[in-house]
């Protein structure tokens, strides 16, 4: 009896023993500041705290990683590298904290992302376009979502996309082409829009909040489901791409707009358009319609 009491002990202590290592080999990697990644096998529905003090996540950290299910980022942090989470299938939901200012190339994968809270005061862009005194544009063509559906069908799973009350600057190209995406709330604190912010996406309305002072060539082109929109945009500095195309219905002013750039629009179906009093100059072609 004492043997088998003994022998049973043993066994208990040698699993004991061998479940605590299996648990010791997944171990988030850090150095200083830097998340660099982990060591030994993530188990499957991981979710992963990375500690405040963090200031960068490396490239490729969690790279593929299809047990990853959740990640909370600390306010600390300010750099995620590229295709640091791209790849991660299970990974639904993230929240980008106020201090983040940079993000790297295809960092994330919109093909299996479904929420984003954005909350980069000032996150820089990727995505750029350059334009040559010859006209010519070069476009260097990169994103911080990657998806299969910026060279496809445009079938990417991201429906909601929210912005914290702090944002002032939204990167080029940020929704490019997120196909499932219809509605958007921009926050009052909003100053910039980058180019093709939401090109090709499917909202169907839009506010231009009171603070907005630039709008990017194209940030809401190609948009075939958009019928209204909320301007309110008290002055705003002039491009020489129209801001909006033909689905837009109804174009609605704020009652402190003061200037109404050139080539806000290039309408075909518009039904309403509605001026408040408080508007001083109405630029170029800024109603331009066609038949």
């Amino acid at each position: 009896m004492r043997m088998k009491k003994l022998l049973l002990l043993t066994t208990t202590l040698l699993l004991s023993a061998v479940t605590m290592a299996q648990e010791e080999q997944f171990e988030l990697l850090y150095d200083g500041t830097t998340l660099f990644g982990f060591i030994g096998e993530m188990p499957e529905n991981t979710t992963i705290n990375v500690k405040e003090g963090t200031v960068y996540i490396a490239s490729e950290a969690f790279y593929g990683q299809e047990n990853l299910v959740a990640i909370t980022f600390p306010e600390s942090l300010k750099e995620i590298g590229a295709w640091a989470f791209n790849y991660c299938g299970n990974l639904k939901e993230i929240t980008i904290p106020k201090n983040v200012t940079k993000i790297g190339e295809n960092a994330f994968n919109a093909d299996y992302l479904e929420k984003v809270t954005w909350n980069a005061i000032n996150c820089e862009s990727v995505y750029n376009e350059i334009e040559h005194e010859s006209g010519q544009v070069e476009v260097d063509s990169r994103y911080i979502f990657d998806a299969e559906m910026l060279h496809g069908d445009g079938s990417s799973s991201i429906k909601t996309f929210i912005f914290g009350d702090e944002v002032e600057s939204i990167p080029n190209a940020l929704c490019y082409s997120m196909k499932g995406f219809e509605s958007v709330t921009l926050p009052k604190s909003l100053k910039n829009i980058g180019i093709k912010a939401f090109y090709n996406t499917a909202l169907t309305q839009i506010t231009v909040p009171e603070s907005v002072e630039k709008i990017g060539r194209g940030a809401f082109n190609e948009i075939f489901t958009l019928k209204t929109v909320n301007w309110n945009a008290i002055s705003i500095e002039s491009n020489e791409d129209h801001y909006f195309y033909d689905s837009v219905e109804n174009f609605n002013f704020g009652n402190k707009v003061k200037d109404i750039p050139a080539y806000l629009c290039s309408l075909l179906q518009i039904k309403s358009i509605s001026l408040p009093e408080s508007v001083e100059t109405i630029g170029e072609r800024a109603f331009y319609t066609r038949s």
